[in-house]
């Protein structure tokens, strides 16, 4: 948005006044917001939950060297089940960490967005006002173009003249406010941008830890397969 040319008022005859446009320009606001940005999501957290009945003991009656090997599996399970339980506390963690900042960033989203659409409204108000204006401005121009019949005349022209004229002020008052607001808000989309950007490199940093908790789960759960295979289907059959 640009000022409306500011008019100043020159006596170039006696009893005469004619208006000349004085441009005083402000800045013109561009695009306000950013792209929408979408935050990621954040998967609900995969937990192993474990009951003992799961991970059998392995038989005595196994030949030793078998035994022995459903002993060692039964080791690894159980280590890495430590290591599971602690992955999946580590997450649900961070998750609990990370909900707030994002309900938070949200909220900020859904102000930012009201104050664009005011700012879009009151700049179509200005806008609508200063067409006004401005076949207020043509419209006066022309009537001034003859000499004033008579000294009531000049003053009626110079009191129309400074209406429109404290009109123009008012005018470039409201749009100097209005590019403040712009520029107000400017300022909050880009901190809102960098908390984003802040934001999405932790969730993407806890993703990276999801992806890593999950392909362990499945590593776990192939083992426990092979587990109830070759240990506790003896136990099965031996009974």
């Amino acid at each position: 948005m640009r000022h409306l040319p500011r008019l100043s008022c020159l006596l170039v005859l006696p009893g005469l006044l004619f208006c000349l446009p004085a441009c005083a320009q402000g800045p013109a606001p561009a695009d306000v917001l950013a792209e929408p940005i979408r935050l990621p999501e954040i998967r609900s957290v995969l937990r192993y939950n474990a009951t003992p009945d799961e991970l059998p003991e392995p038989p005595d009656t196994l030949d030793p060297a078998m035994l022995n090997e459903c002993v060692g599996q039964r080791r690894i399970i159980e280590a890495e089940r430590k290591v599971l339980a602690a992955y999946a506390g580590e997450q649900t963690d961070q998750a609990a960490t990370l909900k707030p900042d994002i309900d938070a960033l949200a909220r900020q989203r859904e102000a930012l967005d009201a104050l664009e659409a005011t700012s879009v409204q009151e700049g179509a108000e200005v806008t609508r006002k200063g067409d006004a204006i401005s076949s207020r401005q043509a419209a006066l121009e022309a009537a001034i173009k003859a000499p004033p019949a008579d000294a009531r005349q000049a003053a009626a022209r110079k009191q129309s003249v400074d209406a429109f004229n404290a009109d123009v002020r008012r005018h470039n008052e409201t749009i100097d406010a209005h590019n403040r607001g712009l520029e107000a808000l400017r300022q909050a989309v880009a901190a809102y941008n960098a908390a984003v950007g802040a934001l999405r490199a932790r969730v993407d940093a806890v993703s990276t830890r999801h992806a890593d908790y999950d392909q362990r789960v499945e590593t776990h759960n192939r083992m426990l397969e092979d587990y109830r295979k070759d240990c506790a289907g003896h136990r099965r059959l031996l009974r």
